[in-house]
């Protein structure tokens, strides 16, 4: 634990090797002559409400503490003072401004796969790299230092940006972030420790996922700042031939009392909006591959707010902000999901020599669902197709029923190799791993297809895009158009 004062510096650390005698509640002093008391005293106080074993810490002054304060702490205290270079099992307890000059002595050692200079030859028998890999990929598993004390660095630096309340945070706030700069946009400078250094280093990690949420905006940036959720790098996306306010906030976008300002939008005609939904890429800047997602969020933005506004005036229910961003990004990502699929050339292929393939599929209308399989063989033929109504409208407890028919279907058929195929990609990894998957309502179905499949010499189940189920899909639409039962 440390406490820091202007360029002075004092750590009360432990120290290894000795025996456990008593716990003391301890405050870090407020001042050199007397012991904390009341925090409001001293804004440079930072209180420490934890149990420190005193026989095994002891304490650590920075060179530059000052000298007239050593005696009154150490009679405070009563520790032992620690030499700045101690070391435990062989590791630097502190680190030089120079963190290569902690380690120099281990590299010397040649600590993992090293030997004597005089020797010429050595045999290793694998190298770092290998070893560090996963061990389903052949390596031990090791994790590299580097990588672990990146993603410790990026683990601290969430805490500094999310402003948690921790005693070192605030430590660090105080000497590095003044005058309400965030950590996001914090400038390095050359005399800071190590620790800050890394920090900042290690950033880029922490802004990928860091979104700012708005208060009063005064020190967001519109376009510079993380603060839009929906927008890539959560930033917005301006036109580079248009002029911009470099110094705008978001606090100039809010009217105090009220929601961000759209006045500059709402008296604009109707036309022009249109007219900016079809062509975006002139008024915000959209490139061409991004323009239909554009769109598509557009659309169903205007559809959420239809339907909210049907709930407030049918149903006086109001959704939240919150609801809206959760159902809009849903739908955004089941949509371009589903845009990939459709986009993908692969087509229904028959099975290999020898098998049966059984494409299934379910379609929901009204209060009822139909399903339907269609069992084909390797010559494109298809040798049996069946179709049931389910009283329910459970899309996986559907598709996990339909996927049980085609399997029985192929039983009937004589024939002991499946390739099963499914769009329900939930199904088709209940089915592969059916100890995976507990969810009620359709684990008994998961379960007699497996008592079904266990009768195949050999089987497997795989999801497959709509176009590649097209066959079961077909069946399907047709019997629900037709109506048949």
């Amino acid at each position: 634990m440390s406490v820091i004062e202007g360029s002075n510096e004092l750590a009360i650390v432990p120290v290894p090797n000795q025996p456990s005698t008593e716990s003391t509640h301890f405050s870090t002093p407020g001042h050199p002559h007397q012991p904390h008391r009341d925090q409001s005293n001293s804004s440079r106080s930072f209180p420490i409400h934890k149990h420190i074993n005193m026989p095994k810490s002891a304490v650590l002054f920075s060179e530059n503490f000052r000298s007239s304060s050593k005696a009154s702490i150490n009679e405070i205290l009563n520790l032992a003072q620690i030499p700045a270079r101690a070391k435990y099992l062989g590791i630097p307890l502190f680190m030089h401004r120079k963190k290569k000059d902690s380690f120099v002595e281990l590299k010397d050692r040649k600590f993992w796969w090293g030997y004597p200079q005089e020797k010429k030859h050595n045999l290793s028998l694998l190298s770092w790299e290998s070893v560090c890999k996963p061990k389903s990929l052949g390596g031990l598993g090791i994790r590299t230092m580097e990588s672990l004390n990146n993603s410790l660095l990026a683990r601290l630096g969430w805490k500094m940006t999310s402003n948690q309340s921790l005693l070192w945070v605030d430590s660090l706030r105080s000497k590095h972030l003044k005058n309400g700069i965030s950590f996001l946009n914090a400038a390095s400078n050359p005399s800071s420790s190590w620790l800050w250094k890394g920090l900042l280093k290690n950033r880029k990690v922490v802004e990928k996922g860091a979104c700012i949420s708005i208060s009063s905006g005064l020190n967001v940036d519109i376009w510079s700042s993380p603060w839009i959720p929906l927008m890539p790098n959560f930033r917005p996306i301006h036109n580079a031939n248009l002029d911009v306010c470099p110094s705008l906030t978001v606090a100039d976008l809010i009217i105090p009392g009220e929601q961000i300002s759209t006045s500059r939008f709402a008296n604009r005609p109707i036309s022009d909006w249109i007219s900016t939904i079809l062509s975006p890429m002139a008024s915000f800047g959209i490139t061409k591959p991004e323009v239909r997602k554009f769109q598509l969020f557009v659309a169903l933005v205007m559809d959420f707010i239809w339907r909210a506004r049907n709930l407030l005036i049918h149903d006086g229910l109001q959704p939240s902000s919150s609801q809206a961003i959760v159902q809009v990004s849903s739908s955004l990502n089941h949509h371009i999901t589903a845009w990939r699929e459709l986009d993908l050339p692969t087509l229904w292929v028959p099975p290999v020599v020898g098998y049966v393939k059984g494409n299934f599929d379910v379609a929901v209308k009204g209060s009822f669902a139909v399903v339907a399989a269609v069992i084909s063989d390797d010559m494109r033929n298809i040798i049996s197709v069946a179709t049931q109504k389910l009283n329910s409208t459970d899309v996986l407890q559907g598709e996990a029923s339909v996927a049980l028919l085609a399997a029985r279907l192929v039983v009937s058929s004589g024939c002991d190799k499946l390739m099963l195929e499914g769009d329900a990609l939930l199904v088709v990894l209940a089915i592969n791993n059916p100890s995976l998957f507990s969810s009620w309502t359709f684990a008994n179905c998961i379960y007699n297809i497996s008592l079904v499949l266990s009768s195949f010499q050999s089987w497997n189940a795989l999801k497959v895009s709509r176009c590649a189920n097209f066959r079961a899909l077909a069946l399907t639409k047709w019997v629900t158009s037709n109506l048949v039962f």
